[in-house]
């Protein structure tokens, strides 16, 4: 089929086909490589620019070298100037003379070497230099301990080299803000305390984020008794919107009924020594006695197995939360890392920037707060922050950095999370069903990278973040 469509466009051409050999066919060849392929000799390319040069008539001379250029490091200078002065150099050469250490050499320069490995003395501003040169700067970017090892150790040698390395990035400020988390959460489970009566402590919580009711109401309060898990469900305002409040009710009447595992019962038997009835209960109709001393006895039985049930309950749980978390305290005065999150003009990412930082601080512990919380001395730019967190959102600070990076150029706000603001915008679309298209940007943010752009509404982009739209 090619060669007939090939036929039929050049019949209306006068046209005389010759064989042309391959190796002769440079032309074709040229077009379907690359320019960037193709190799110039170097004597052609310089008596080229040389021609072109005396045509200029400038005084350049053919074939001569006008200068040189040499790097030389310094560093092994002061290496080689700080063996002569080092005690522990001192004694790897008294070995070697007595050949006690085959692998050591001196070159005809008088340097140690083990191998191809140059020894560094025991010199703390040498050795800082050389690991802040393999750790801190733009041809490294923050290697772990293990691979900053692994790259040294072809070339230097010390004694606990491995171990200073190690200590060396442990205490590296930037390594401690950006890098993630590789252990167990921070602290161990500590179940509340048993009540000793009934509705004697209860907890509160708070669902929002529902549609408006009729009346007004938006949000629903829950408030628990700690023993009994009795629960009641208050409808009230707030800020957001919540719907089919009226059937608030029957759902508290259906948790109030149903078995609760912590306790072995449900919240009604426990509160009023009684299961309540409903149209699946077949009882038969009659007087029955609820009060004396016989009911009273029945209460206190229950109570008391109740907070059996709750402690043998919350003992399980905390022996299968601490096989996830691990044990860390501190000490009054000293300094930590603050955990944030990082929080975009949307709606939260889900994964993490890799250059997002993930910790501020150090601050300094000011007192201990129970057994798993801790009060930190905060800066003025986070005043409406309360300052009490709990171990889990802190990290030890083994060593205070000399440069500090401000809180205001993380942008944190009051609930240490810091904002995520849009770069570029990548590409747009429309989503939606067959009646209505949404017109949606994909977006790549600050401190994530092109693979983790998200797609957002366009009317949301254009509503908080008009530059974005400034060539348009």
């Amino acid at each position: 089929m090619r060669q007939r469509r090939w036929l039929e466009l050049i019949k209306d051409y006068e046209l005389e086909i010759h064989y042309h050999p391959g190796k002769a066919n440079v032309v074709a060849d040229a077009l379907s490589r690359k320019s960037y392929c193709n190799l110039l000799t170097g004597e052609e390319l310089s008596a080229k620019l040389c021609a072109e040069m005396e045509q200029l008539s400038l005084g350049f001379i053919n074939s001569k070298q006008l200068n040189e250029l040499i790097v030389h490091s310094t560093l092994e200078d002061q290496i080689r100037e700080a063996q002569k002065t080092c005690s522990s150099i001192a004694e790897l050469k008294v070995g070697m003379e007595r050949g006690l250490l085959p692998d050591f050499r001196k070159d005809e320069r008088g340097t140690i070497w083990l191998r191809s490995r140059l020894c560094i003395p025991q010199d703390k501003s040498i050795r800082e230099a050389i690991m802040t040169e393999a750790h801190c700067t733009r041809y490294s970017i923050h290697p772990g301990s293990t691979k900053m090892y692994r790259d040294l150790k072809r070339l230097f040698w010390w004694r606990r080299m491995k171990r200073d390395i190690a200590e060396f990035v442990a205490n590296c400020d930037t390594s401690n803000r950006i890098k993630a988390e590789r252990q167990r959460p921070a602290g161990l489970m500590k179940p509340l305390e048993i009540p000793q009566w009934k509705w004697e402590k209860i907890t509160m919580d708070f669902i929002v984020g529902l549609p408006r009711s009729p009346k007004g109401n938006d949000s629903i309060w829950v408030i628990v008794d700690q023993l009994t898990k009795s629960a009641h469900f208050i409808p009230v305002k707030a800020s957001y919107k919540a719907s089919q409040l009226a059937d608030l009710p029957f759902a508290e009447f259906s948790y109030n009924n149903s078995y609760q595992a912590s306790i072995q019962m449900s919240p009604f038997q426990a509160l009023y020594g009684r299961q309540c009835r409903t149209p699946l209960m077949w009882e038969e109709a009659g007087e029955r006695q609820f009060f004396g001393p016989a009911m009273f006895e029945e209460v206190v039985e229950n109570v008391a197995k109740v907070r059996e049930n709750l402690r043998i309950a919350q003992s399980r749980q905390k022996s299968y939360a601490d096989k996830r978390r691990r044990e860390l305290t501190f000490d009054d005065g000293e300094f930590v890392y603050l955990k944030v999150s990082p929080l975009r003009g949307t709606k939260r990412f889900h994964t993490r920037g890799k250059l997002a930082p993930r910790y501020i601080g150090p601050f300094r512990i000011k007192r201990k707060v129970g057994d798993l919380a801790y009060e930190l001395e905060l800066p003025e730019h986070l005043s409406g922050v309360h300052p009490v967190f709990h171990v889990s959102q802190l990290r030890k600070c083994l060593r205070l950095p000399e440069d500090q990076i401000s809180l205001e150029a993380v942008d944190l706000q009051d609930n240490l999370e810091y904002l995520e603001y849009p770069v570029q915008i990548l590409d747009r679309a429309e989503k939606g069903t067959r009646r209505t298209r949404i017109p949606v940007c994909k977006v790549m943010w600050s401190n994530h990278s092109e693979r983790e752009a998200t797609w957002e509404k366009e009317s949301e982009l254009r509503e908080k973040y008009t530059h974005l739209f400034d060539n348009e």
